[in-house]
């Protein structure tokens, strides 16, 4: 009994002179888009136009205090705009596409690291003008998404305007110390 409803509202009629109102539909497709979990190694330059299936761009529920942070207005986007770029031709951006009330993003990264030891992660990252917030940070959880850990704040007040690499982070020892196992089912939340 799950509805969907596509809902238009408008005081002007559907026709091609005058005042007139309304929007079109077409290909209509729901299907189930299955979570990946990556095997190692995996490195993601974002060099193709769709995240790689490992990735998802999700509402982040579980890692933020009220879902009033939570808009429609969020961006995470693979783009050649020339900021976003560091090496290669395209980068991922994140943010929000205009000005107004808060947006959180987040981009989980699906892992399965089960029985896989000395895990490292690096990557760079650039501010751009960002306003650091409680919810700014690496997440992680070790079963599937369904809780998670922040385990670094992201602190842009002090950050270079360029690009910079963060030291690699020993995934292993960053699970040790919040209490969490490198599973099949392991996800880096970057929000």
């Amino acid at each position: 009994d799950f509805v969907i409803r596509f809902q238009q509202t408008d005081n002007a009629d559907f026709n091609t002179a005058n005042d007139e109102d309304g929007w079109m539909l077409d290909n209509i497709l729901i299907e189930r888009d299955p979570t990946i979990y990556a095997t190692l190694p995996f490195a993601d330059g974002f060099e193709g136009a769709q995240l790689n299936p490992a990735w998802k761009w999700v509402a982040p529920t579980e890692t933020i205090e009220s879902t009033d942070w939570i808009s429609n207005d969020g961006l995470v986007a693979i783009t050649s705009w020339l900021e976003a770029v560091r090496s290669g031709s395209q980068g991922l951006q994140m943010g929000r596409r205009s000005d107004g009330n808060f947006a959180v993003n987040a981009l989980d990264l699906h892992l399965d690291l089960q029985g896989k030891e000395q895990v490292f992660l690096s990557f760079w990252m650039k501010d751009f003008a960002d306003d650091t917030q409680v919810q700014d940070g690496l997440w992680m959880s070790d079963d599937g998404g369904a809780s998670f850990v922040k385990v670094l704040g992201f602190d842009f007040s002090s950050w270079t305007n360029g690009y910079g690499q963060l030291p690699p982070l020993s995934i292993d020892a960053l699970a040790e110390e919040f209490g969490l196992e490198l599973s099949s089912s392991f996800v880096i939340r970057f929000q």
